[in-house]
């Protein structure tokens, strides 16, 4: 909403359109600037404690000033560690009144958080406007094409403002993995125009596609990524050369029409917030693409927590 009441600020609108358009840019401008603060307060916890921390999605948006991510919403900070300093990071966000965003009922989500996911429980304060979501790695190590998350660090770039954000070809293909490997496809639209405002700001670069290919294969997301970039493409009109698109196209994986099929109905137009039922199908179907890998289909743990309910990240 804050990004469509950017769109649309110079257009003459009905008095009753105008008050909800104004209602998205009063909220996108509150949340600018919190997010601000809030990523000035994390990029000091991570100083304090000495430990690199590299801000992914809308906290590395920000961190680059792009005017297109002024509108965007965030209820959080994505932040990455090296993995062998997790557990510091965690007790040292623990003893500064950091708490789990899971309820303490919810062991069982605690669990599978640490032995399978890529991140550990989302952290919130009570002093805090936003979470605070520390990961590992971008992809979950239930995913069969988890990699090592030092191929990020060795690529990442520093803004001016000395915050460390992954290289563009990687911001670009970890949204992609978020929209389509993490089953988060009900905020879909977002992603998609996430990406579609990602190329924008990068392709002008000579060589943002030779390294997009050459990352999007050593991470092993090209396939997701030439997805999302065709959706973008229909949704948005996205500019993507046709000889980039014939590449991208030769990296579609086989399941491409049944996806296809799942992402029209999840985007289906929703009406006085209920959504249809295919969208919630498809929506469902989408967050178990793709299966976990067998080793941890045969974790006891696994099925236990689908038998007793969980709860998802913010």
């Amino acid at each position: 909403m804050g990004v469509l009441s950017q769109r649309c600020d110079h257009l003459s609108l009905t008095h009753r359109i105008s008050a909800w358009i104004d209602a998205g840019t009063q909220r996108a401008g509150f949340d600018a600037q919190m997010l601000a603060l809030e990523l000035r307060d994390a990029r000091n916890v991570f100083r304090r404690l000495d430990v690199p921390a590299m801000f992914l999605k809308g906290a590395a948006y920000r961190a680059h000033g792009f005017a297109w991510s002024e509108g965007r919403i965030s209820t959080d900070i994505d932040v990455l560690v090296r993995f062998d300093q997790l557990d510091t990071v965690e007790a040292a966000l623990r003893a500064e009144g950091w708490e789990d965003v899971v309820d303490d009922d919810r062991h069982l989500d605690r669990e599978y958080f640490r032995k399978w996911l890529h991140e550990i429980p989302p952290l919130s304060h009570p002093e805090h406007f936003a979470a605070l979501d520390v990961h590992h790695n971008i992809l979950p190590r239930t995913d069969p094409k988890c990699f090592d998350a030092s191929v990020l660090w060795d690529a990442a770039d520093t803004t001016p403002d000395g915050t460390l954000v992954p290289c563009p070809a990687d911001l670009v293909l970890h949204s992609a993995a978020h929209l389509l490997r993490n089953g988060r496809f009900h905020r879909g639209i977002r992603d998609l125009y996430d990406i579609h405002c990602l190329l924008g700001s990068f392709s002008v670069q000579d060589e943002f596609w030779p390294t997009l290919f050459e990352r999007g294969e050593r991470t092993r997301l090209l396939a997701p990524f030439s997805l999302s970039a065709r959706y973008a493409e229909a949704l948005f009109a996205t500019p993507i050369p046709p000889a980039i698109m014939k590449k991208l196209l030769a990296s579609v994986p086989k399941s491409a029409p049944l996806i296809d099929r799942l992402i029209g109905a999840a985007l289906l137009s929703r009406f006085d917030e209920h959504p249809d039922f295919r969208q919630r199908l498809a929506i469902e179907a989408l967050a178990h693409i793709p299966p976990p890998r067998l080793r941890v289909m045969a974790s006891p743990l696994f099925w236990k927590k689908r038998f007793t309910g969980s709860v998802e990240t913010p």
